[in-house]
């Protein structure tokens, strides 16, 4: 496997700090379209493990809501979801990237995600499934699937959007926790880098002979 660079998405295993530095490998792998897994070692578009890492990494939904997925949520260019946590209603615009993995994947079942006999996964039995499959694609232990949820949000926020609109995305109902979580140490990496460019220009500026 080919070694990727790293950065910070936010994850919660057993203590472990929302902040942990993982492999950068968990989005980029997507991209590339090569999830391990697979008795070939990939996991092409159109495979169960692509579009079930392409639902929590898009829509930035909980295991439970993803888990009830179902293509009559699909309306148009957008996915409808009612949080069973917080019975929030949210519609959701379909990332380029999820509607070409929802193209690729039959529509056999009434939900998006099945287990391999065809029927709907218990949210632990979904669970254990996808840690399944983060494992075999050779991330560290503390990612789990929760992370992609905050990873979601983080990208985000990286993107440049604001607390209100990562919240309309991910369902989220403190403002102050995305901006503490997200938004702030975005914003502050920004702000940090802009000082030092700063900094560097003024100091090429004075000693310019």
């Amino acid at each position: 496997m080919a070694k990727t660079t790293e950065t910070k998405i936010n994850i919660r295993r057993n203590g472990v700090n929302p902040s942990a530095v993982v492999s950068s490998w968990f989005i980029v792998a997507l991209r590339r379209q090569d999830i391990p897994g697979d008795d070939d070692g990939s996991t092409p578009i159109g495979t169960r493990e692509r579009t079930a890492f392409a639902l929590f990494l898009y829509t930035g939904q909980r295991l439970g809501d993803v888990r009830r997925m179902s293509w009559r949520d699909v309306e148009g260019a957008t996915i409808k979801v009612i949080q069973g946590k917080t019975k929030a209603e949210l519609w959701i615009p379909l990332h380029p990237d999820l509607s070409a993995a929802l193209a690729a994947w039959p529509r056999t079942h009434m939900v998006m995600l099945t287990t391999h006999y065809g029927e709907p996964h218990s949210v632990k039995g979904l669970g254990n499934w996808m840690a399944a499959t983060i494992a075999q694609a050779g991330l560290p232990d503390r990612c789990v699937t929760h992370g992609l949820r905050k990873a979601a949000a983080r990208r985000l926020a990286e993107a440049g959007c604001t607390a209100h609109q990562i919240m309309s995305i991910t369902g989220h109902q403190s403002m102050k926790e995305v901006e503490r979580c997200y938004t702030k140490a975005v914003e502050q990496k920004r702000l940090a880098v802009a000082a030092i460019q700063q900094q560097v220009r003024a100091e090429n500026k004075l000693f310019q002979p």
